[in-house]
């Protein structure tokens, strides 16, 4: 991945070659497809997730692809880019890891700007909502989104671990009612 950050991906493809075995191989090759696409390498990093086996894998590969899309603007190519991460993520078997990995698009989503299609995103989870609710909270408070942070607010109140996540999250987007989150949380 350094390789290729530093515009050498010939040497990182290389190198990849030479680990011993497929696992190693298949992980140095998504480390490097994520990369590239954050150096803007979008091609390359789309030619390198075929020769990824595991859909989650390539689910994050497409989602750092649309990401970086949308960071270029292109928001057309980034929600194409968002479907196959949809698509590939759809096709995992185990609920738990698809689960991980749509909430890791949605978040993507959210960080592209497209709020709305991150609470779509989560609502194909397949497992209950509340674990995820909180970490695609945060993204919303991180990007200051306080009308997506609110969707989420009254859906975590009925969980006692989400509504204490949500209201460290709360005391960043309303940093002046830090003081009475935080009373309010300790009772």
């Amino acid at each position: 991945a350094v390789q290729a950050k530093q515009g050498n991906k010939d040497a990182a493809k290389a190198t990849i070659q030479e680990i011993e075995t497929e696992e190693g191989r298949q992980e140095a090759l998504v480390t490097l497809a994520v990369a590239l696409a954050e150096t803007g390498d979008i091609v390359e990093a789309a030619t390198l997730a075929q020769d990824i086996k595991e859909p989650e894998d390539q689910a994050t590969i497409y989602a750092n692809i649309a990401l970086k899309h949308a960071q270029n603007g292109n928001t057309s190519a980034a929600h194409t880019a968002f479907a196959t991460a949809l698509s590939f993520a759809q096709t995992i078997a185990s609920a738990e890891q698809q689960a991980y990995t749509l909430n890791a698009i949605a978040a993507f989503q959210a960080r592209a700007g497209l709020a709305d299609d991150a609470l779509r995103t989560l609502e194909l989870l397949p497992v209950k909502h509340e674990r995820y609710w909180p970490s695609l909270a945060a993204v919303f408070a991180e990007n200051g989104d306080k009308d997506h942070f609110k969707r989420l607010l009254l859906p975590c109140a009925g969980y006692v671990d989400a509504a204490y996540a949500m209201c460290g999250h709360l005391a960043r987007l309303y940093p002046e009612q830090a003081s009475a989150i935080a009373e309010a949380r300790s009772t």
